[in-house]
């Protein structure tokens, strides 16, 4: 299982088109050239991320808006993903897709508390998606 971040603003749209890769404004100001979905390999690596580098990164966006950020977390299934490997050919801390991931292969959508959100698989039915 793989884990992605988003605000729960998003959820809508990713509900009826999926997860679309594409150059964000994070990944534009890491240079990346690129247009993927990323992912974490794991709920601790998730977690950690969120309370470290992550988490500052959603502080700053909230501080410029001037209003707090929900986060929603998309548990998909990983073999959609394609893995970061180091220089010993070990799985690091993420993964990424280069495809669109439709919402057919969304495991389950959770809060940042890890509470299952009302529209989360299989519930889900992207033309009549409800955000709660």
């Amino acid at each position: 299982m793989a884990f992605h971040v988003t605000p729960k603003d998003h959820l809508p749209a990713i509900l009826r088109d999926g997860l679309i890769p594409h150059i964000g404004d994070n990944s534009q100001t890491l240079g990346e050239t690129e247009a993927r979905v990323y992912a974490f390999m794991s709920h601790e690596a998730m977690e950690n991320a969120l309370l470290n580098w992550m988490g500052e990164i959603f502080e700053e966006i909230e501080e410029r808006l001037g209003r707090q950020i929900d986060l929603v977390i998309i548990e998909v299934e990983d073999d959609c993903f394609e893995r970061v490997l180091d220089s010993n050919g070990d799985p690091l801390f993420e993964c990424y897709a280069y495809t669109t991931i439709p919402p057919s292969r969304f495991l389950r959508i959770t809060d940042e508390m890890g509470k299952t959100l009302n529209d989360s698989p299989p519930l889900v039915q992207p033309d009549n998606a409800k955000i709660t």
